[in-house]
């Protein structure tokens, strides 16, 4: 099955020499397309059907809204935290948004016929994903992401104030029937396809609408046949998902003494394929947002890969960042890591 992740992207990104300059790479398309020409040197070596799955990583695609393309759908005031429960809410300050961060909402009522969940789920305050895919090879998988934002937040294409972002593809809508709080929107993403590729398929795409006011959804991927086809599909699993979700996504990772402003707004995780090891990206900052192109926002980033030569790194804070001194030395020094998976936590901030 096609990993969820192209690990060893994402590794040369996450893990690169502290002399590098900073990545400006668009995370969700290397992950995109690293994944499918993996797929395809395996099929083109065993001439069986690849063993294949989906890209999820950031959740929604990192994309902006081409300039004059349709209109977009009105974002929705700024609301409340989005309460698990008194029973669950770890006591901790929170930006706003999902809360706690490591519950994850997502949780699909239909899926097609030998899909699953693969990879790991992505959970920020602001917006939380999960990839789904098949085993079928790379030219005839399923696959797709399904990407829930909180109240108050957007796909950062459809933000006007990222608009013209030269790091993101671009993006071309159109109008959907009403689905779940008001209309909805087909969109196609700008994917750079060979003219006259014997084995092109419909161009990325995927259904946006709101599950809630003023809170969106996406269905975004692949799928064999037609964009008519892979619109039905998009459709049948917007109607069917469920937005309530509790399925705790614990880590093996505490930070205890975090200073103010900070809290935590999103948390990734990569397990190996290989080794069974896991690498946790813990973000940190004053205010939580949808992760741009590269996840290289304003926040803190704090890598923890248990056995690595460097177990703990640290990135950040990208511009706009919280005001005042440094406090990335503060957070490495916070790190606590738990090796007894029985023991990991949804509540990392002690």
């Amino acid at each position: 099955m096609r990993r969820l992740l192209d690990e060893g992207a994402l590794r040369v990104l996450m893990h690169a020499d502290d002399r590098a300059p900073k990545s400006r790479v668009d995370l969700a398309r290397v992950v995109f397309d690293g994944r499918r020409r993996r797929a395809r040197r395996r099929g083109a070596v065993a001439g069986l059907a690849a063993a294949v799955a989906v890209l999820a990583l950031t959740g929604a695609t990192a994309v902006a809204l081409r300039r004059g393309a349709p209109e977009h759908l009105p974002a929705g005031p700024p609301g409340p935290a989005v309460s698990a429960g008194a029973s669950t809410a770890p006591a901790r300050r929170s930006a706003g948004g999902f809360d706690p961060v490591l519950l994850l909402r997502i949780a699909p009522g239909w899926l097609p016929d030998g899909v699953r969940r693969v990879g790991e789920p992505t959970t920020w305050a602001a917006m939380q994903s999960a990839g789904y895919g098949d085993d079928r090879d790379a030219f005839h998988a399923t696959e797709f992401t399904i990407t829930l934002y909180a109240q108050g937040f957007m796909p950062r294409w459809l933000d006007p104030a990222t608009a013209g972002d030269p790091n993101q593809l671009a993006v071309s809508t159109g109008a959907a029937p009403a689905l779940g709080a008001g209309e909805a929107r087909w969109y196609t993403v700008e994917t750079h396809r060979k003219p006259g590729d014997p084995h092109a398929r419909p161009d990325y795409n995927g259904l946006l609408w709101q599950w809630a006011p003023g809170s969106y959804a996406t269905v975004e991927g692949e799928a064999p046949g037609t964009l008519a086809d892979n619109r039905t599909l998009w459709r049948r699993i917007a109607e069917r998902l469920g937005t309530a979700g509790r399925s705790p996504v614990p880590i093996g990772v505490t930070l205890t003494s975090v200073p103010a402003p900070l809290v935590l707004i999103g948390v990734d995780r990569v397990t190996s394929p290989s080794t069974g090891a896991v690498t946790t990206t813990l973000i940190l900052s004053d205010r939580a947002y949808v992760p741009p192109p590269g996840h290289s926002g304003p926040g803190y980033r704090l890598l923890v890969a248990p056995g690595d030569r460097v177990p703990v790194r640290l990135d950040g804070p990208g511009p706009g960042g919280p005001p005042g001194p440094d406090l990335g030395p503060a957070l490495v020094a916070a790190v606590t890591v738990i090796p007894d998976q029985n023991d990991w936590t949804i509540d990392p901030v002690r």
